[in-house]
């Protein structure tokens, strides 16, 4: 019984490269298989609705373009604009205005790093609240907030845009739709809180004598 099982598992790749040569010269690799499940124009189900806007500057394995989720949707405070009418001065601390920033933005917490390093003026423009400021000068929007995370965040970004890092949305057919990096980080401050370990998952073991795949 188990020879036969092995001869069939052996043979299936034989199997569909034949089916494949019927429709081009070149068989179907796993490559070639795996980017035409994730290019796949078909919208899930679970996708349909959902905001979202194509990555810019940053591909997926083997250059594949990619979504992330849109932020300005699911923004719930007041836009920046409707209270900073005039660009934001650059030496807050010279001008006696720190203290009323900090009254101001009491509900949102400033633990992203020391004061020393980092100001609102790192990551918002000064001049367009409504924009985020990168490290060249130019600056992005809200839903493109994951080029501002890394531009210091690398690694993270390697990974996020690669799959090891963030959540994709639906599953892993079709087109990808992962969320952006402040669907998950507060960016004001972005280090998740300790949580106390959970238990290991409570399944019934299977007996080997009535469980299908045990028998012989």
């Amino acid at each position: 019984m188990i020879a036969r099982r092995w001869l069939a598992v052996a043979a299936l790749p034989a199997v569909l490269a034949a089916c494949g040569a019927a429709d081009t010269d070149d068989a179907a690799t796993p490559s070639s298989i795996a980017m035409s499940l994730e290019t796949d124009a078909t919208e899930l189900r679970a996708l349909r609705g959902v905001p979202r806007v194509a990555v810019e500057g940053i591909v997926g394995p083997g250059g594949r373009p990619f979504f992330t989720t849109a932020r300005l949707p699911h923004m719930t405070q007041g836009r920046c604009g409707l209270c900073h009418v005039r660009p934001l001065d650059p030496a807050p601390a010279a001008t006696g205005q720190e203290a009323i920033v900090r009254t101001m933005h009491v509900d949102i917490p400033s633990r992203h790093a020391p004061p020393t390093t980092m100001n609102c003026r790192t990551c918002h423009d000064g001049n367009d609240l409504e924009r985020l400021r990168l490290n060249d000068g130019s600056t992005v929007g809200f839903d493109h907030a994951y080029r501002l995370c890394v531009q210091c965040h690398f690694q993270q970004g390697r990974d996020w845009a690669g799959g090891a890092h963030g959540k994709r949305l639906a599953g892993w057919l079709g087109v990808r739709v992962v969320e952006n990096c402040t669907a998950c980080h507060d960016p004001h401050a972005p280090r998740f809180a300790p949580r106390a370990p959970e238990g290991t998952p409570r399944i019934p073991r299977t007996i080997r004598n009535t469980h299908p795949g045990g028998r012989r």
